[in-house]
């Protein structure tokens, strides 16, 4: 993503045929040269989504 990506939601998936195995996440994206955490949980089940400010992310 040279130029970056603008998002305003993320949406996390995991396989849960074994249980929800996922304790805790975060996702991190890269804004102004850091890194930058988005969004953070405790767990993600069949499928986690949420909505963030939108911004853009160049990796």
């Amino acid at each position: 993503m040279p130029k970056g990506k603008q998002i305003q939601r993320i949406a996390i998936q995991e396989n849960i045929v074994n249980g929800q195995r996922v304790k805790a996440f975060e996702v991190l994206g890269f804004q102004n040269g850091k890194w930058k955490m988005i969004v953070s949980g405790s767990s993600v089940g069949h499928k986690f989504i949420t909505s963030v400010p939108k911004a853009t992310y160049k990796k």
